[in-house]
């Protein structure tokens, strides 16, 4: 878990800007952080993240309009 909260969560930051990327990967940003936020700091870290909660609304918005239910974008 260390790796992840090392330079003041930088990881966690480039996982976030990762979850706007193509879908598979996307996914796959979005899969490690959930795996990882059973760590208070990296939890509060995404939860305060109004744009990262946006873009994840958002984008399960489009995947509900196309009827498909992976991490679309």
């Amino acid at each position: 878990m260390t790796l992840f909260k090392r330079n003041q969560l930088e990881p966690i930051k480039d996982l976030k800007l990762l979850i706007k990327d193509y879908a598979p990967i996307a996914k796959n940003a979005l899969t490690i952080l959930i795996n990882i936020s059973s760590d208070t700091e990296v939890l509060k870290s995404l939860a305060k993240d109004d744009a990262l909660l946006e873009t994840l609304l958002s984008r399960i918005t489009v995947c509900q309009f196309t009827g498909t239910y992976n991490l679309c974008g």
